[in-house]
């Protein structure tokens, strides 16, 4: 097999030229590297020195539980030295590569070749990272198994046509929610995740909270926070479980019940933790990173929509519904939805789409004020 040694932010890595071949969501090749993932490699980053620098490093254990070629874990080794990084992959060529990495960057960390369900049985960690190929749904149990009683998690999903809705009866099966192709759907399911992972970890008596929580490319990542307290659990399920619901208007909400056209159960509380950001902001210039300019156009855009926890609209689909011929530039119905006194932004999950906690009837007065032909 032949090899090829890539550079990612600080890191040197030696994998498999076939291994970089692919695109899209992931591989079960060994040692794979998947370089459209360096984006989510870094928000990592910066989740972790979030937290190092919050709860404190002391004693702190980490694992990347499905390693692969080791470029998440050795990151997190290289960014923060002064952590017990723990690397694993149940594949003994992954493990090679691993190693073989950690000696080219000259990094002392632990390698384990096992199934991640049994290692998470043996041992506990500060921080796990699981980024599966797929659905992460058999692999959350062993997450939560394997946590300290205070721990915290970046769990990624790449089976986004079940959870964006184009296969319904997958989503619903995996998952156990309703979700459909419509205007809201990408964050839907990113929310539907998220009560996933709320569900496993109640098993476990864990309360989780999101600090970011996003969809890019061809997966989802959500960042969390656990802790063992049952009363916490019950606290946060009946305060942020919940549905999205349809009016025949257009207009969506988050209610606790459902009721009439609905999407869910579902996540309904912030996705986007302002003080997580803020410590990105302030720091995006002080870890090595691969993708600079992506991350601060993306932070500048979840900072916005994260003071609104509200549904978006596609502009372009309330323009055919209200019968507006010439949509409007989306900035212009930001702006103008501000002027009115509400909060409005742009998405990441959708360029086509407004967050606003507006009704939609100023929705719509403020596309018709924009449009070209009024």
């Amino acid at each position: 097999m032949e090899y090829e040694i890539i550079t990612e932010a600080n890191l040197s890595l030696k994998i498999p030229k076939i291994a970089k071949t692919f695109r899209g969501p992931g591989s079960k090749l060994p040692g794979f590297y998947n370089p459209e993932m360096a984006f989510s490699r870094d928000v990592a980053i910066f989740f972790l020195g979030y937290i190092l620098n919050k709860w404190g490093s002391s004693g702190f254990k980490l694992l990347d539980a499905l390693a692969g070629s080791g470029s998440r874990g050795l990151r997190y080794k290289k960014t923060f030295p002064e952590t017990e990084v723990h690397l694993n992959d149940i594949s003994s060529k992954a493990v090679e590569i691993i190693k073989e990495n950690a000696k080219l960057n000259k990094l002392e960390v632990i390698v384990h070749n096992k199934d991640f369900n049994i290692l998470a049985s043996e041992k506990k960690f500060d921080y796990i990272d699981l980024d599966p190929y797929g659905s992460p749904v058999h692999f959350t149990d062993a997450l939560f198994r394997g946590l300290k009683a205070r721990g915290f998690a970046a769990i990624t999903a790449t089976d986004t046509a079940a959870l964006f809705g184009t296969y319904k009866r997958v989503v619903l099966r995996r998952y156990g929610s309703i979700n459909f192709r419509n205007m809201f759907s990408k964050e839907a399911g990113v929310r539907i995740l998220i009560h996933f992972l709320l569900r496993e970890a109640g098993k476990w008596d864990y309360a989780v909270f999101p600090h970011l929580a996003y969809a890019n490319s061809h997966h989802v990542r959500v960042h969390i926070s656990a802790i063992r307290s049952a009363t916490k659990a019950d606290e946060i399920i009946k305060k942020y479980v919940g549905y999205v619901i349809f009016h025949e208007d257009g207009s969506m909400e988050f209610s606790r019940k459902a009721y009439g056209t609905y999407l869910g159960p579902l996540w309904i509380g912030p996705i986007f933790d302002l003080e997580f950001l803020d410590f990105m902001k302030k720091h995006l210039r002080s870890y090595p990173t691969h993708t600079i300019r992506k991350l601060e156009k993306m932070l500048e855009i979840w900072h916005n929509e994260g003071k609104i926890n509200a549904p978006y609209y596609n502009i372009h689909e309330l323009a055919k519904m209200y019968n507006i011929k010439q949509t409007p530039k989306i900035n212009k119905i930001v702006d103008t939805l501000r002027d009115m006194g509400y909060e409005a932004s742009r998405t990441h999950f959708d360029p086509l789409c407004i967050k606003t906690n507006a009704p939609i009837k100023d929705i719509i007065y403020a596309s018709r004020e924009n449009s070209p032909c009024i």
